[in-house]
């Protein structure tokens, strides 16, 4: 049996503007900008609207609809011990931030609180529901400025990319990890097939200019949970020039962030309070 499909046009220009022809690091917001507000909250999605995205956690209802929760169980993020996948939209989006009366938010209500402008990293926790995202996204009029992410860590892995990319018009971007020669060359052979974007974990700077080199618009992430070569959050509050400056002269095009405004001030040229006074 044959399967065909008609592609959908990919409406990627403003996501594929920003991540290629920025002329500095693109700011994406972990989880929104939640200094003042709950992570992942519809608050925090706007107060992102400052910067150029915002990276967002993505699972399925029982029921079938994406919902904003990072884990699988809502016990962090709201005080109650159910599983996601448990629970339908109407049940999880009437739970409510300890503290607040905020409600976790639906994707839809997710995409609205970006305004018109703000960028979106959909970050899909179950790679199962992938398609299902794909599949919502391509009714949704934010389609072209949002992109998902897909683990790309062997040759077999490009073409299920391309593919979702083309049948559900969202972009797509691989999450590669990086740890020797072969997977600089994956990097050069996703590039040859027209891969736009990668968001990357590298061991050393001078593997990550090698990977600039293919080609690649390469994002990265220096959360301080999760970070490459010890250019993290926390360095940066002391330091920014040694991590972000680092990265940005390096050729990296977007930078995830818990300090999205920090991030800000470095990259406008405010003087830093622990740079200038050391």
């Amino acid at each position: 049996i044959c399967t065909f499909f008609i592609p959908r046009p990919v409406r990627v220009s403003r996501v594929a503007h920003r991540l290629t022809s920025s002329s500095r690091p693109q700011i994406i917001a972990h989880r929104g900008n939640w200094s003042s507000a709950p992570e992942n909250s519809a608050s925090a999605i706007r107060a992102a609207r400052a910067f150029d995205f915002v990276e967002i956690d993505v699972r399925l209802s029982a029921d079938g609809v994406p919902v904003i929760m990072p884990d699988d169980t809502c016990i962090r993020t709201t005080g109650l011990d159910v599983r996601v996948a448990d629970c339908t939209v109407a049940e999880l989006t009437s739970l409510t931030f300890p503290g607040t009366d905020e409600q976790v938010p639906s994707l839809a209500r997710a995409l609205v609180a970006g305004g018109d402008d703000l960028l979106f990293d959909l970050d899909v926790k179950e790679a199962s529901e992938l398609p299902a995202v794909a599949r919502f996204m391509s009714t949704r009029p934010e389609n072209d400025r949002c992109y998902l992410k897909m683990d790309v860590q062997q040759s077999e892995d490009i073409q299920p990319l391309i593919e979702l990319q083309a049948r559900e018009g969202i972009s797509v971007v691989a999450k590669h990890i990086v740890r020797d020669h072969d997977s600089i060359a994956l990097a050069q052979e996703m590039k040859a097939l027209g891969v736009i974007a990668a968001e990357v974990w590298f061991p050393d700077l001078d593997v990550l200019r090698a990977l600039v080199d293919t080609g690649l618009a390469l994002t990265t992430y220096t959360l301080d949970e999760v970070h490459c070569a010890g250019l993290s959050d926390a360095q940066a509050r002391k330091t920014p020039s040694a991590v972000w400056g680092v990265l940005g002269q390096a050729g990296i095009r977007g930078i995830m962030t818990d300090e999205p405004a920090l991030l800000s001030a470095y990259l406008q040229g405010v003087p830093q309070v622990s740079e200038s006074t050391s």
